[in-house]
């Protein structure tokens, strides 16, 4: 899920365009137990694989995903040389070779993907149904029925926002 916030819709942030992404994205492979090797800067599939993931995520709070920005998505993944990483004491990953931190980020992104999707989990990953915000978040209720990040912002200006569109239409004015 840290993958697909790496970008902040409302003010325009997306830490894997600016000058942290390197920081960050050191960050996010050694938690993936991935050190980086070398210089990092992310290849942008990287930010082509998360719209495409964060696309596939909306469909799980009733969106539609956009078939061209997932099909670009896959065909980061048809294009990266991943390899299945079988070492003992460990869950087996996916890596690249040789060990880019392009690649290897592209890898431990279809790993997380993939682990999540075995687990089950992935019907509870969700965007944020605020078209100008689509944070993603694990929907922890129990019938699913989660639509925004947050309910104080997102999902109160949402519902402030049908409420007026109601009372537009019975009152003819906005009250």
């Amino acid at each position: 899920m840290a993958f697909l916030n790496t970008a902040h819709l409302p003010d325009g942030d997306d830490q894997l365009a600016d000058e942290r992404a390197g920081p960050w994205l050191e960050r996010w492979l050694a938690e993936a137990g991935a050190p980086a090797p070398g210089e990092l800067t992310p290849p942008p599939e990287l930010r082509t694989l998360r719209e495409g993931l964060r696309q596939l995520a909306a469909v799980n709070c009733g969106g539609e995903a956009d078939a061209a920005v997932v099909g670009d998505a896959e065909a980061v993944l048809r294009g990266a040389p991943l390899l299945v990483d079988l070492a003992a004491g460990r869950e087996p990953r996916l890596t690249t070779a040789p060990a880019t931190s392009g690649g290897l980020a592209i890898a431990v992104a279809a790993t997380a993907y993939l682990a999540v999707r075995a687990r089950g989990e992935w019907p509870r990953l969700k965007v944020c149904g605020s078209p100008d915000c689509r944070w993603a978040f694990v929907d922890t209720t129990r019938n699913r029925s989660r639509r925004w990040c947050d309910m104080a912002g997102c999902g109160n200006r949402a519902k402030n926002r049908a409420w007026r569109g109601r009372q537009t239409l019975v009152t003819g004015k906005l009250v």
